[in-house]
């Protein structure tokens, strides 16, 4: 995913999840991440650092789900957990 100029939105679904992982390649800090997800009980995210590559994985309840290039001091206090209905 790019989002090019200005503040962008990146979301993420826990249901549903494609297959493969996506990849977020602009990352700045005006970005919101977000990760929609259903039921009782909301998600676990961890956040894993390369900094060998300068990507940070963001992982939902322990599943690979993006990669996030060119950041590898990302923490999971980012993402915002969004609960549909």
């Amino acid at each position: 995913m790019t989002g090019g100029t200005g503040a962008d939105s990146f979301v993420l679904e826990t249901a549903d999840r494609p297959a493969g992982v996506t990849t977020i390649t602009d990352l700045s800090a005006s970005d919101s991440l977000i990760v929609e997800w259903t039921g009782t009980t909301p998600p676990v995210i961890t956040i894993t650092s390369d900094t060998a590559n300068n990507q940070s994985s963001i992982l939902i309840d322990g599943v690979l789900s993006a990669q996030v290039q060119g950041t590898s001091t990302l923490t999971a206090d980012r993402v915002i957990l969004t609960r549909l209905p």
